[in-house]
């Protein structure tokens, strides 16, 4: 009886790591970083995140004619969708510039502090993305409130470090 634990155990731990392994190894990074990205890409559109995130909406829709708890739960539920889109796009935008700021790195065209600040970003970006993507899991069940004030500006503070991502891109 403790083998068959013992050994399922071990194979859900190979599983484990298996799928961890693919979902690293599988990351296409020709579709991280395109040409055509530059022309389309516009930090500003992720603002929207903390009005999506903010209940006030909800608060002044509760004093309408017509808003019952069923309207204000598929409200809220919409709202929730539309905000983890606007979280994977940033994500997406957020893994290009970091794609880009590494290759540059390979090249030998930066300086430390640009090193250190690609990898400081992308720790309190990725510590930042988690958070606030369980704080609207959270909200979603009625639990707590999502704060994505914090997200954006970290967002908005390396996209303006990468400025020279910018540059670089243009010129290829």
């Amino acid at each position: 009886m403790t083998l068959v634990f013992v050994l399922s155990f071990a194979l859900l731990i190979l599983a484990g790591v298996a799928l961890s392994y693919s979902r690293l190894a599988g990351t296409d990074q020709r579709d991280l970083v395109e040409e055509s990205w530059w022309l389309e890409f516009d930090p500003s559109r992720y603002t929207v995140l903390t009005r999506l995130a903010s209940s006030e909406d909800l608060r002044v829709a509760r004093g309408w004619r017509g808003v019952n708890a069923g309207l204000e739960k598929r409200i809220r539920r919409e709202r929730m969708r539309a905000a983890a889109a606007y979280l994977k796009e940033m994500r997406a935008d957020f893994l290009r510039l970091e794609t880009a700021g590494r290759m540059m790195v390979l090249a030998g065209n930066t300086s430390v502090e640009f090193r250190q600040t690609l990898v400081e970003a992308k720790m309190r970006f990725s510590l930042l993305w988690w958070q606030v993507r369980l704080q609207f899991a959270l909200a979603q069940l009625g639990v707590g409130r999502v704060n994505a004030a914090k997200l954006v500006e970290a967002f908005d503070r390396f996209v303006a470090v990468a400025g020279p991502l910018n540059a670089a891109q243009s010129e290829a």
